[in-house]
């Protein structure tokens, strides 16, 4: 793992690096020469080029992605974290207009979280969000990053002030929606510490009423502090209950059903915002109600011309791309009707966008245009399965599986079909197969203790369950099985330690609720039978 992360952060500078030698002239030998060694894994030799080419040319454009890689190598491969804040200072005080800068002034608070010296590294932190805005290069997630980080260390220091300062600032940014979630769930906890609830009210009100096309999860760390908003904020709880009865219709592929669920809340709802998300999700549910991408395409052109500056931009981007190539692919169709490889490939795209019976409709029509072609029956399988029609899911994916005995994605798959049918024995007997062909792979063991465990046969899959776990510490969802298994077998301390380490995994979704009220219960029962 340790020489992974370390080939990752070279992989970083190399691709730096690209970016800034487009359109400029080749950088110097001694640089090329210290990334070849980084690359091959002689960090010393690496390190030793970079600081002759540093030394050398100080004013070469490539000079500060030079300090950086220099004070990763300190850091990552020497842990000599002094050395390597004072090459993260050189490009941050030396070189402040580069685009290594944020970066570095990142890794700066890296290493002084590394010394658990917060103050300096929540600065650090701070300062890699101030160089950010100026270069306005970096994507949402490393942004997001950056914050939680600062908030953690001021958090960490005791100076809750700084904490609530730094979320402030990226908010008077006007930073992409889920960056700003994030901060206004985080400023509203931070509130909550410092015993100022109606502060913490107010910021868990904004972040729901501002972003309220931000992931699910997220939505609901604010709605799970209601308790505390209607202490000290007026809000109208409906039409978001109902947005979110959508979001687990969307999930339960229940589109119809979330699609009038939309209606409801628009009838209810005063955000403007709530509204602009509600109207988003009824043009994407209608193209996959109906799969008429012409028509999803032109409401969805109208829609951005009436919000210019809609919340889901790049949502919105990515399914334009995607109903752009089914009607390409359904002209290639119509163009050649006879042709199962075009065929089968539209299905394939109708299924990835959620048309689940245009896809089963076309996929059908490719297997019967050609009924030896295996791949059919696989894609039919999957479609299938998508569409809720268990007993064709498994028979495609057994027709598949006939001429492709070791392929265990499909092996894993038409086990899951036949529990859907509470064919067990069957289910076992495929999930078995797939731990056979690859017995080191989590998943494998982890589907296989779920088979056992809805057959009833607790001790075999807490047996495969702790395999899962050996393989991969940190598959989680074999935590959860782990712990309702030994609350069954009445091993109360096996099963608070399996809920424990599912938690601190996975610290929110359904799996994480149940185990905490489970915990709850279990230690209020006492007990140490293992």
């Amino acid at each position: 793992m340790e020489s992974d992360r370390k080939g990752l952060r070279l992989g970083f500078v190399s691709l730096l690096c690209v970016i800034l030698l487009t359109g400029t002239a080749l950088a110097t030998a001694e640089f090329n020469k210290a990334t070849r060694l980084g690359m091959l894994g002689d960090y010393d030799g690496a390190l030793k080029e970079y600081e002759s080419f540093l030394g050398e040319h100080p004013d070469d454009e490539l000079a500060p992605v030079a300090a950086l890689a220099a004070g990763n190598l300190y850091l990552d491969v020497r842990e000599d974290y002094d050395a390597a804040m004072e090459k993260y200072d050189q490009v941050v005080k030396e070189y402040p207009s580069s685009p290594a800068a944020p970066e570095a002034a990142r890794r700066k608070g890296e290493a002084a979280q590394a010394l658990e010296e917060w103050t300096a590294a929540g600065e650090a932190f701070d300062l890699a969000l101030d160089l950010a805005v100026g270069h306005g290069s970096q994507p949402a997630g490393w942004i997001g990053d950056v914050i939680a980080r600062a908030g953690d260390c001021f958090y960490r220091a005791g100076d809750n002030e700084r904490v609530i300062q730094t979320y402030h600032k990226v908010l008077d940014r006007d930073p992409a929606a889920g960056v700003a979630a994030s901060a206004l769930i985080r400023m509203g906890e931070t509130y909550e510490t410092m015993d100022q609830p109606e502060k913490a009210a107010e910021s868990y009100v904004r972040m729901l009423e501002e972003y309220p096309g931000v992931p699910a999860q997220t939505r609901r760390q604010a709605m799970g502090k209601r308790d505390l908003i209607d202490q000290h904020v007026e809000f109208d709880w409906k039409p978001y209950e109902l947005n979110e009865e959508a979001t687990d219709l969307i999930r339960q592929r229940n589109f119809a059903g979330a699609r009038a669920k939309c209606d409801e809340v628009e009838a209810c709802c005063r955000n403007p915002r709530l509204l602009e998300y509600v109207e988003y999700r009824r043009i994407a549910l209608d193209a996959t109600l109906t799969a008429d991408y012409e028509t999803a395409r032109r409401n969805m052109g109208q829609y951005l011309q009436k919000y210019p500056r809609a919340q889901l931009l790049e949502r919105i981007e990515e399914n334009l791309e995607t109903w752009t190539r089914i009607i390409d692919g359904e002209a290639e169709r119509d163009a050649n009707p006879e042709d199962p490889a075009r065929m089968t490939a539209l299905g394939s795209m109708y299924l990835r966008a959620g048309a689940f019976h245009a896809a089963i409709e076309t996929v059908e029509r490719a297997r019967d245009l050609d009924p030896e072609r295996s791949d059919t029956y696989q894609l039919l399988g999957y479609a299938y399965n998508a569409a809720g029609r268990t007993d064709d899911a498994t028979g495609a994916f057994e027709k598949y599986l006939e001429g492709n005995p070791e392929d265990t994605n499909a092996l894993n798959m038409v086990g899951y079909a036949c529990m859907g049918t509470e064919q067990y024995d069957k289910a076992i007997r495929y999930f078995r197969q797939y731990a056979e062909l690859a017995p080191d792979e989590a998943n494998a063991h982890d589907s296989l203790g779920e088979g056992l465990f809805r057959a009833g046969r607790l001790e075999e899959a807490a047996a495969e369950y702790e395999k899962a776990v050996e393989i991969d510490p940190g598959f989680s969802n074999s935590y959860f099985f782990l712990g309702q298994i030994y609350e069954q077998l009445d091993k109360k301390d096996r099963a608070i330690e399996a809920y424990e380490r599912l938690i601190g995994l996975s610290p929110s979704g359904s799996q994480a609720e149940q185990a905490g009220a489970a915990l709850a219960e279990l230690r209020g029962q006492g007990g140490s039978q293992r």
